[in-house]
């Protein structure tokens, strides 16, 4: 069995209740996909119980005390790393600071853990669950190249399935799909409108459904199913069958993703769609834009059966119960998409922009002039080098940042500096799934920063009140029929963001891409503002004086779903609006 290096648990590298990571073969494979390896990846398997996991310190090398994703966790400055880099240098500085940050950040997401005890367990959507035994009916019924089975042969293989896989170590989650519309990038936007007249459904239907996973910690192994209505009833068929999922982008790219330490709120995984060619063709345009890449969002995940995973496999390693929130933290920084001091810096920049954009007279009519502005530069600027030039990819990635820092001096947003967008554009580079031009609404998220996940479900919501079939469009009229101004948002909000009815339709008007449809990327995009105008949001909270605990806090929030207050007024307003 191959031997994957320690974590550093309390900052001692002797000692022997340090938690062992394995690369362990599975008695029982995954049912299907196991062409994307050949073995599965956990940091705790039930195979692992047979084998010795007994390691004696000198056997480990100070230098490999993490696990291979944990890139961010400080690193131990070997003497051969200290003679290479001295101590005055500027880069060994910058280490020592984003190690010391880094550090502290452990430390207050431990305390936080300790002072709160326990996460909150998923409230919502429970009941919309299926059974491991539905489940893997619908994976027999849908696997390539096999005939539907008799109803006996489909009972013995389920019975044989259970039977030899822990259906009790399961983990439940839901997820949705981050997705946009590469025709977006043609420069007649007449083309981009008949696009959206012609397919039934958008790319737009993808943002708006919703997706059941199951996760097995056992062996790392998760599923995505969608539920689909067939005649009068309802069936769940297999979007990303069982297997284990590694990373295709960003730092961790190759390295398997481990369901109870990488399934948080908001974040986003990033998958290889194998059937490509078989997807609908919304969905087909944006796979071919991203060489295959899915964006793939949790939005909520059972806490409780994480943290009886988690507890599960620090309990099987012996690990004295004083360590166990110790271990978590750690584990939740290493998955970072950028290291703590840079993500700091990233808060920071967007905080004093949301704040510079709320100043303004009319800061959703303002932030709905830049996605408009992003959206034209991009179909005038980035259709040219595709025909022109032979490096067109590297081109298009010039063109892209070009757009990006224009855009941010055209719409004079204060300290747009070197430094700040070279940690934007980095910040694409790591978390954006894709090369070559990059979509307006990406640049929008890079800006402004993103939707807590309440508050887009809440959305998503109002839109599919008037599109119950998902389709990701709507009528213009339809818009202002649904829609009621309320009266008392006047007065409790203020001007800046209350709507009339003939207000919201010529704002509306002025948005679409189609004169005749309303597509949920461009609603999404108006409450964008708005939610930025009602402030509230984690990251509205961080000032150029925030520390480590902000950081810690603002974790934390992702990983507990209930309901926060700042909430409340975002909430309060687009329910009284669609009615929801």
């Amino acid at each position: 069995m191959d031997k994957v290096p320690k974590l550093k648990l309390d900052g001692s590298f002797d000692t022997s209740d340090e938690p062992v990571y394995t690369l362990a073969r599975t008695r029982h494979p995954a049912p299907s996909d196991r062409s994307l390896s050949a073995s599965t990846i956990s940091w705790g398997t039930e195979s692992s119980y047979c084998s010795s996991r007994s390691i004696a310190p000198q056997q480990v090398k100070s230098s490999t005390v993490y696990p291979p994703w944990a890139t961010h966790l400080p690193v131990m400055q070997s003497k051969v790393k200290q003679q290479s880099s001295p101590e005055n240098s500027p880069e060994n500085h910058q280490q020592q600071d984003y190690g010391t940050l880094t550090e502290r950040v452990c430390t207050e997401v431990e305390n936080v853990f300790r002072k709160k005890g326990q996460y909150m367990p998923l409230r919502n959507q429970a009941s919309e669950f299926m059974t491991p035994r539905q489940m893997l009916s619908s994976s027999l019924r849908q696997e390539p190249g096999l005939t539907t089975p008799s109803a006996q042969t489909l009972h013995r293989a389920i019975l044989a399935t259970e039977t030899r896989t822990n259906f009790n170590l399961h983990m439940w989650f839901v997820a949705s799909l981050s997705v946009f519309e590469p025709a977006d990038l043609q420069p007649n936007t007449h083309f981009r409108a008949h696009h959206i007249r012609e397919w039934r459904n958008s790319i737009s239907s993808w943002n708006l459904r919703n997706f059941t996973g199951i996760a097995f910690p056992e062996d790392s192994t998760w599923a995505l199913y969608e539920t689909h209505r067939i005649g009068s009833g309802t069936k769940a068929l297999p979007f990303l069958r069982r297997a284990v999922y590694h990373c295709a982008w960003g730092s961790r790219m190759g390295q398997a993703y481990v369901p109870e330490i990488d399934f948080v709120p908001g974040t986003i995984l990033y998958v290889t769609y194998a059937q490509s060619e078989y997807a609908p063709e919304p969905l087909r345009r944006f796979l071919e834009h991203t060489h295959n890449v899915l964006r793939v969002r949790i939005i909520g995940v059972d806490t409780t059966a994480r943290n009886q995973a988690l507890e599960t496999e620090l309990t099987r390693q012996h690990l004295p119960n004083d360590l166990w929130y110790s271990v978590i933290a750690k584990l939740l920084v290493a998955r970072l998409p950028l290291q703590p001091a840079l993500l700091m810096q990233l808060f920071q920049i967007q905080a004093t922009w949301r704040r510079a954009l709320r100043n303004r007279s009319r800061p959703v009519e303002a932030y709905l002039q830049l996605y408009l502005h992003y959206r034209d530069e991009m179909a005038h600027r980035l259709t040219e080098p595709v025909t022109n030039h032979k490096n067109a990819s590297k081109t298009l990635d010039t063109l892209s940042r070009q757009i990006l820092e224009d855009g941010l001096h055209w719409f004079k947003l204060p300290d747009v500096h070197k430094a700040a967008l070279d940690l934007l554009w980095h910040t694409f580079e790591v978390t954006g799934g894709y090369r070559g031009a990059v979509h307006y609404t990406d640049y929008m998220r890079l800006v402004f920063g993103d939707l807590t996940e309440l508050r887009r479900q809440l959305i998503v919501k109002a839109f599919s009140k008037m599109d119950p079939n998902l389709s990701g469009h709507m009528k213009l009229l339809d818009l202002r029929r649904f829609y009621a101004a309320p009266v008392w948002a006047t007065k409790d909000l203020g001007l800046k963001v209350f709507f009339s009815s003939n207000d919201l339709e010529q704002v509306f008007r002025q948005l679409v891409a189609s004169p005749e449809k309303v597509d949920f990327a461009e609603f999404q995009a108006f409450y964008e503002a708005t939610s930025i105008t009602l402030a509230g949001c984690p990251v509205d909270t961080v000032t150029e004086k925030s520390d480590s605990t902000v950081l810690a806090a603002l974790m934390q929030t992702n990983l507990d779903r209930s309901p926060d207050t700042n909430d409340e007024q975002f909430a309060r307003l687009i329910r009284s609006c669609w009615g929801i």
